[in-house]
């Protein structure tokens, strides 16, 4: 049997969590390191290095050449798995690990490249998103494939309850790909990405996360899913004051109504805020965060004392 290969791993994601405990289990965790962002994945992944005494580093965007090399160097790392890592990895330090550099990608390439794949694909009603590993190159997201793991996208799935389903592929595939890379070493096999199908998605911003009430009532309901709660939720306005919505239902419209999509049609006082969409479909509203909190749709009509006529908004007066 090939002799085990060290992995350092490179990770600014909780999910990247299980994946280190499968490498510490086989004895194959080199080193740890993070972005210099606080968060509780990081500090979890910084305690871990503590605890089993591996190298640790903080690493800033803009010194990755020199705090990179010095970090491998510490940890003798045959390969570097990077799990969730804003930042470009400079072309010179690649190639620095013998076996090199490995992207988790929480998303199928070359389609979804960019650094928010989960919520594309959830706003874009994919059946199923899922975790390309590759190995990385010059350009961001366009190395060769080492695997592609397919996870099933379901309709009530937000954009937080599949990332924790990519988590747990994230373990499976890292281990699997360590035993290949023990195995195979240099000669992994990998298969080029097709460029034919390459698409960037840039990471939201305000107009991608705004709900426009002309477009169909599954497609908003779409986008609230891929918003919750990463971003908080869907924007909508009313009043001329930005709300977030985090979660709606489709209801089917017991009558005809002349309405603009948009317009609050019923305050009931059993969790009911109607709102009239496209198709004679109706969204019920039924979780909502203002500045105040987090609000089921009745209450945030209570409070703000919403009357039926008065109508959400795509932007502010």
């Amino acid at each position: 049997m090939a002799a085990p290969i060290r992995i350092a791993v490179l990770c600014n994601h909780w999910a990247a969590l299980p994946a280190i405990g499968v490498l510490l289990q086989s004895d194959q965790l080199a080193g740890v390191a993070t972005p210099r962002i606080e968060h509780d994945g990081n500090r979890r992944a910084q305690m871990i290095a503590a605890q089993r005494q591996l190298p640790y580093a903080a690493v800033d965007g803009a010194r990755l050449a020199e705090q990179l090399p010095e970090w491998i160097a510490a940890a003798r790392a045959d390969a570097v798995f990077v799990i969730g890592c804003p930042y470009k990895i400079p072309p010179a330090v690649l190639g620095v690990p013998r076996l090199g550099f490995f992207n988790f990608h929480f998303g199928i390439l070359p389609k979804y490249r960019g650094p928010d794949p989960v919520f594309w694909q959830i706003k874009n009603r994919e059946a199923d998103g899922g975790l390309t590993v590759h190995r990385m190159d010059a350009e961001l997201d366009h190395g060769p494939i080492v695997d592609v793991r397919r996870v099933a996208i379901a309709a009530d799935d937000t954009y937080g309850l599949h990332v924790n389903k990519l988590a747990g592929v994230v373990a499976e595939t890292a281990r699997d790909t360590a035993m290949r890379l023990r195995d195979e070493g240099a000669a992994l096999a990998l298969c080029p990405q097709d460029a034919t199908g390459a698409a960037y998605h840039p990471r939201p911003g305000l107009a991608d996360l705004t709900i426009g009430w002309f477009q169909p009532p599954a497609v908003i309901t779409a986008l609230v899913r891929a918003a919750n709660p990463v971003y908080g939720g869907a924007v909508a306005f009313v009043r001329g004051v930005p709300v977030r919505v985090l979660q709606t239902t489709i209801v089917a419209a017991a009558s005809a109504s002349e309405a603009e999509p948009g317009a609050i049609l019923a305050v009931a006082g059993g969790g009911a805020l109607l709102v009239q969409g496209v198709d004679a479909s109706l969204l019920r509203l039924d979780v909502l965060a203002t500045d105040e909190g987090v609000l089921t749709g009745d209450r945030f009509a209570r409070i703000y004392r919403m009357q039926a006529g008065e109508r959400f908004e795509s932007h502010p007066r």
